[in-house]
């Protein structure tokens, strides 16, 4: 999916729930950043990547309906390194190295029902997209090429409906535990395709045909964070921990890394969510104002 395509997407969810304001008691203006840890399933251990950590960051909007249900939607993107140690060709002398800079969007909207001030029940649909160039390079200085190797390029699409409970604690005047469970069921399109390269006079270069196929994953999210509401601003601000894992249940791949492996998500959050009322809610009871 191309940048634009992606834009449009988002852009599309924001504008359906536009009209919501018309009705609705509130709206909620967040943003969000996830400093994360992943330990990607393709990663296993013949592969020997080291995936540094990298910071999720975007926005998010919700609005709060009468009859106690909320509609939200949040976006967030990531730049991820990953590097391979050198592993051993049939070259002694020329050890491999592969690199991969991976761009990652995630984009979460969910439908909620409050049945009490302690306790929701939500359903929603998760999308993600991220896509990375796998580099992996020899040096050859003896032969006619200085250096030659293969880049392969992927792209992965993924959806995933979801549903979920939230729990709200209020322990102490403005400040509250926030605590948020869900189950995920991905369905991911993953398009590789492969090219060959060397260098010399003149260079060389070499595509493959293209390859795609389909993997199928269960998935949990856990998230665990404290929330403090400031009333003069009207914003609350939140520190947490959030975990995800993804474990491949069917794929259509004949490579092992697509087979019986996991995806782990884990680290902190930070959110600032700003609060608007609407018409006369403004009076409500605070004790609402947590969020997502």
């Amino acid at each position: 999916m191309s940048k634009h395509r992606l834009f449009f997407l988002i852009t599309g969810l924001v504008v359906l729930l536009m009209p919501l304001r018309a009705g609705a008691a509130g709206m909620d203006i967040s943003m969000t950043t996830w400093y994360c840890w992943w330990q990607p399933s393709w990663n296993n251990e013949n592969e020997g990547f080291k995936v540094d950590p990298a910071f999720y960051f975007g926005p998010g909007l919700s609005f709060r309906l009468p009859g106690k249900v909320t509609m939200s939607t949040s976006f967030l993107y990531a730049r991820v390194k990953a590097e391979s140690t050198q592993r051993q060709t049939s070259i002694p002398w020329s050890p491999a190295m592969e690199k991969r800079v991976i761009h990652r969007y995630d984009s979460d909207t969910t439908i909620s029902y409050s049945f009490t001030r302690f306790f929701k029940l939500f359903a929603g649909f998760k999308y993600s997209h991220y896509k990375y160039e796998n580099d992996q390079t020899l040096l050859l200085p003896l032969l006619f090429s200085m250096y030659s190797g293969t880049k392969e390029k992927y792209r992965y699409d993924n959806y995933a409906p979801a549903l979920g409970i939230g729990f709200t604690v209020h322990l102490i005047e403005n400040f509250f535990l926030l605590i948020k469970a869900s189950v995920l069921y991905e369905k991911s399109s993953i398009v590789r395709n492969t090219y060959w390269y060397a260098s010399g006079t003149p260079p060389m270069f070499f595509p493959f045909p293209g390859e795609q196929w389909s993997v199928n994953k269960i998935g949990a999210n856990a998230h665990l964070s404290f929330a403090y509401f400031i009333q003069a601003i009207n914003t609350s601000i939140s520190l947490g921990f959030r975990y995800q894992f993804f474990k491949i249940v069917k794929s259509d791949s004949r490579n092992e890394e697509y087979i019986e492996y996991y995806d782990h998500f884990y680290g902190i959050t930070a959110s600032a969510i700003y609060r608007i009322e609407f018409g006369n809610n403004k009076d409500k009871d605070k004790d609402e104002e947590k969020q997502s």
